[in-house]
């Protein structure tokens, strides 16, 4: 990655089984990646969208189990980074930087 990625995609085997699609963050603790998750979680929404420094990434966080039924107790599930969409401006910038 260079300065203006911070977001990895990577494909792995583990234990016999492909992983085809995780992504992870680059440049970041552990410690902080599951404070960031948690957080997430706890807001209730399936897809946070977040500023981390200067990047925008999308948080998803799924439970289980999916759908609870009433006070049963929930988990987090899963949750993963994402690249967040572009704002207009943002993609104009981009456009601009490749067609120079």
């Amino acid at each position: 990655p260079n300065s203006s990625e911070q977001l990895l995609t990577i494909q792995f085997d583990w234990s016999g089984a492909r992983k085809t699609v995780s992504t992870s963050l680059i440049g970041t603790s552990p410690e902080f990646e599951i404070a960031l998750y948690t957080l997430c979680f706890y807001s209730g929404s399936t897809e946070n969208l977040v500023q981390l420094g200067p990047y925008k990434s999308i948080i998803t966080t799924y439970t289980w189990p999916a759908n609870p039924y009433p006070n049963q107790q929930i988990y987090l599930g899963t949750s993963f980074p994402g690249e967040a969409p572009l704002d207009e401006n943002e993609a104009a910038t981009k456009i601009q930087s490749i067609h120079r």
